[in-house]
């Protein structure tokens, strides 16, 4: 392990800094590909997210109890639950069209 490589995140312990230069990729290509990899490593967990926000948001608007900006922070809950289950609904879509060939072979 070459000492240009390492930082010393505690004194027994060695950290490599470089993970992807050891692979020889460059950040353009890994960026790329971590795109790729996310759209196919995708799974409907994910939605959980969703459900979470719209929980929150149904139950800050019907709190009993009313304080200040309460209907506006249910709002914003909303509106970041509609955006996240447009982007999840299309990354679960993409994942679906680029690795069509494996949910096929199972009929």
């Amino acid at each position: 392990m070459d000492s240009k490589s390492t930082q010393l995140v505690h004194p027994d312990s060695p950290v490599e800094t470089t993970m992807f230069s050891q692979f020889g990729a460059s950040d353009e290509a890994t960026s790329l590909q971590h795109f790729s990899d996310k759209i196919r490593q995708f799974t409907p967990n994910w939605f959980a997210m969703t459900m979470g926000n719209g929980i929150v948001s149904l139950v800050l608007a019907a709190l009993p109890e009313s304080f200040p900006a309460q209907h506006t922070l249910a709002v914003s809950f909303w509106c970041v639950d509609i955006v996240l289950y447009a982007v999840f609904t299309a990354m679960f879509a993409a994942r679906l069209i680029v690795t069509k060939r494996s949910h096929w072979k199972l009929r």
